[in-house]
């Protein structure tokens, strides 16, 4: 938890235009970017929504992330672009250790709220203030409280998580498939 916390303070100081940048490169239009990510931060989304805003081939949407994330707004809103697979989970992903459920919670991160806030739409602000869980809130299935899904870079990691299994095998597939990989 204290890497959460160092992470979410120092993520509204960061710049996301390298990232937005990388994107227009390597992914141009009519291509959607498939971005695999070691880091839990949330550059690489704020920049994938932002770019997928931008062009004007796309409406904009959130990435596909590959695992069942259950907030009411990530799975109503269809729209998605790209792929972003979070091998070690992320700072805005909550989970219920009882029951398994992944929700996308809040992040301090103004840059990701305010891309957020323009994908849902100005009237949906309300509706994203109701459904953004912040840290410590209960789980909506079974009350227990949820928790960052995040792989601390100690020796000692647990990858068992449901949905970090999802993304490991998809990471797995991409990979596999892929014609040409970039580090």
């Amino acid at each position: 938890l204290g890497i959460f916390d160092l992470l979410e303070r120092k993520l509204n100081q960061m710049q996301t235009t390298n990232h937005y940048t990388l994107l227009q490169k390597l992914y141009p239009s009519p291509d959607e970017p498939c971005v695999i990510s070691l880091n839990y931060d949330l550059l690489i989304d704020t920049a994938m929504m932002f770019y997928s805003e931008q062009r004007g081939d796309h409406e904009g949407g959130f990435p596909r992330y590959c695992c069942d994330i259950a907030t009411d707004f990530y799975r109503v809103e269809t729209r998605r672009f790209g792929t972003l697979l979070k091998l070690h989970g992320s700072l805005n992903w909550l989970h219920c250790r009882t029951c398994n459920r992944l929700e996308i919670g809040a992040s301090e991160s103004k840059k990701f709220l305010k891309v957020l806030s323009r994908l849902l739409g100005s009237s949906a602000q309300a509706a994203l203030d109701a459904s953004y869980l912040s840290q410590g809130s209960l789980c909506l299935t079974c009350e227990s409280e949820l928790r960052p899904l995040l792989i601390a870079p100690t020796h000692l990691k647990d990858y068992r998580n449901p949905h970090l299994m999802q993304v490991w095998y998809e990471a797995e597939r991409v990979l596999r498939d892929s014609q040409r990989v970039i580090f």
